[in-house]
């Protein structure tokens, strides 16, 4: 299988492209810019995870080469 294709039929939407950065985001650990906590939670209507220490917003993006 052509690795396009098979790209194609895992990733199909952008939706399942963020699902899968998302998830490999949370295993690797979300470190927070403001004040430097790890505890996160995700604001599914924003898209973003949010300090649980001081509310600090952290994108999908933030902190890889996407930024």
């Amino acid at each position: 299988m052509d690795s396009i294709t098979a790209f194609m039929e895992n990733y199909n939407s952008e939706q399942a492209c963020r699902e899968k950065f998302k998830a490999v985001r949370e295993k690797a650990g979300i470190t927070c810019k403001g004040c430097g906590g790890h505890a996160h939670y995700w604001l599914k209507g924003k898209q973003m995870w949010q300090c649980k220490f001081c509310s600090f917003r952290t994108s999908l993006r933030s902190g890889t080469l996407m930024e």
